[in-house]
């Protein structure tokens, strides 16, 4: 549920545009990391809350490890691929594409960086049906002992 909740924040932000909302807000706050023109504010913050996740369900995800390990692994994989996309593509951006705006490069960029998060996200929503259907298969095999 908090994992489809996440996917359903970061499609709402694609729409409302709400990590530049976040940039915009806090161009002022000096302590946050930043790259050149004020861009990339927003990832320290959702660094910040990704960590703060991570670290809340630890537990969980080691059982989910240990036990579902072929389904975790393919969910993890799909949230590095979309966490490539959304951070990896950006911060290259933020570098070097930033001032080639209508080039094409800075349109490579961009299909790079969402056909990244869109495949990352599809491959962890394989994951998460697949463990469904193992703890599926593992409850069947309950009742039926």
């Amino acid at each position: 549920f908090l994992i489809a909740c996440g996917f359903l924040f970061l499609s709402a932000d694609e729409i409302l545009a709400i990590h530049e909302l976040i940039g915009k807000l806090n161009r002022k706050t000096q302590w946050l990391p930043r790259f050149g023109g004020n861009h990339g504010i927003w990832m320290s913050i959702y660094v910040v809350i990704l960590l703060a996740f991570l670290i809340l369900f630890y537990s969980e995800i080691k059982y989910l490890l240990k036990n579902y390990s072929y389904s975790a692994r393919i969910f993890l994989f799909g949230f590095v691929l979309a966490f490539i996309g959304a951070f990896g593509i950006e911060i290259i951006s933020y570098v070097y594409t930033r001032g080639y705006p209508g080039s094409f490069i800075f349109f490579f960029q961009i299909a790079a960086e969402e056909y990244l998060e869109m495949v990352g996200v599809s491959v962890a929503l394989l994951g998460s049906i697949n463990f469904l259907i193992e703890l599926y298969s593992d409850s069947e095999e309950v009742v039926r002992n």
